[in-house]
């Protein structure tokens, strides 16, 4: 079986972690590069060939696996032969509008029964190939790190042992100058929003990889997805340990539905984001597992009552209302998926 995914991908560690206790058949992970630490657990590392993009053993293994798994496609590849299966594991549910992305899909893996739908009428393809199983990353955000291991995980980024509030912003494809977002979100970090919880935790913002310049306000450590790549780090069992989540639009919230952990949403530009880039759904705010913030109060209130968040009957009912199956088990609940519909992986 063959997995393609950008190094040390969430989707793909686990995915390639369960194979490896549940399968007998050979497994390779093709990557654009060899990180510097494979972040794969010690039983499954023993397992898995890990090639480069464009080795030959890469492409050969690609032309003969049965069962082939990406996160971004895999060769340019529009369209799977009549013996094999590609499962598409997009790499993000959200309210973001996406453009048509021509790539070979035998299902597709959602965790949102709303966005996998809305994404599937998008690239024009069957509603019966949709598989709301949850994504396969949301096992290791559920598992998280234990205090001594997520001081280490820490440790590995350049971080300090305390508790981390992530900002986890999307990319803007409206920026016209690497200032503007910093400019945008002046008002919301004063000193009196980071007095609240200052001295207690710490302050994180991982960019989107496609904003790894981008000029952050004080005082956010910055977090890029080439250090996340080459520290070896669970990234998503590190976030499943987090204090709080700052995000926007990015398509991470989805993941977060079934989860306790208190997450907020800044976005000062959403009128601009609406004109380009756009959403699937025009009353998205309703939908959000968490407050909209407006200015620095917001902030600092919603800070100052994490001890007291979430509501959890609110954030259960946007759970069920979009169909999210981001619970434990969904990288078991995939497999199984695959399954009933004939694919055999075991």
């Amino acid at each position: 079986m063959f997995v393609s995914s950008h190094p040390n991908d969430p989707d793909a560690l686990v995915i390639l972690d369960f194979l490896a206790e549940h399968s007998q058949r050979r497994l390779l992970w093709l990557v654009p590069q060899l990180p510097e630490r494979i972040a794969l657990e010690d039983r499954t590392r023993h397992r898995v060939g890990i090639h480069r993009l464009s080795g030959a053993a890469a492409l050969s293994g690609f032309l003969t696996s049965p069962l082939v798994f990406h996160t971004y496609g895999v060769y340019g590849v529009r369209r799977a032969h009549s013996r094999q299966a590609m499962v598409n594991v997009w790499h993000g549910d959200g309210p973001k509008r996406m453009r048509p992305h021509p790539m070979a899909t035998t299902f597709m893996v959602t965790g949102v029964q709303a966005f996998g739908q809305r994404r599937m009428d998008v690239l024009q393809l069957p509603q019966d190939r949709l598989l709301v199983t949850g994504r396969p990353r949301v096992d290791d955000l559920h598992r998280g790190l234990n205090e001594p291991d997520r001081i280490e995980a820490q440790a590995r980024l350049g971080l300090d042992g305390r508790p981390i509030i992530w900002w986890l912003p999307t990319w803007r494809e409206h920026l016209e100058a690497p200032t503007e977002l910093q400019a945008d979100m002046r008002r919301y970090f004063t000193a009196h929003a980071f007095a609240q919880v200052s001295d207690t935790h710490q302050f994180v913002v991982k960019p989107h990889p496609n904003n790894p310049r981008q000029e952050w306000p004080t005082p956010w450590r910055v977090v890029t997805q080439s250090e996340v790549e080459q520290s070896g780090v669970r990234w998503y069992r590190l976030l499943g340990a987090a204090s709080a989540i700052l995000t926007d639009y990015s398509s991470v919230w989805s993941d977060f539905l079934n989860t306790d952990i208190p997450i907020a949403f800044i976005a000062p530009d959403a009128d601009t984001y609406a004109r380009e880039r756009g959403f699937y759904m025009s009353n998205w705010r309703d939908f959000l597992p968490g407050p909209l913030l407006h200015d620095g109060a917001d902030l600092g209130s919603f800070m100052h009552n994490l001890s007291n968040y979430p509501n959890r009957s609110g954030r259960e009912s946007v759970a069920r209302t979009l169909g999210s199956a981001n619970t434990s088990g969904a990288t078991s609940r995939l497999l199984s998926a695959l399954s009933d519909r004939g694919i055999d992986w075991l």
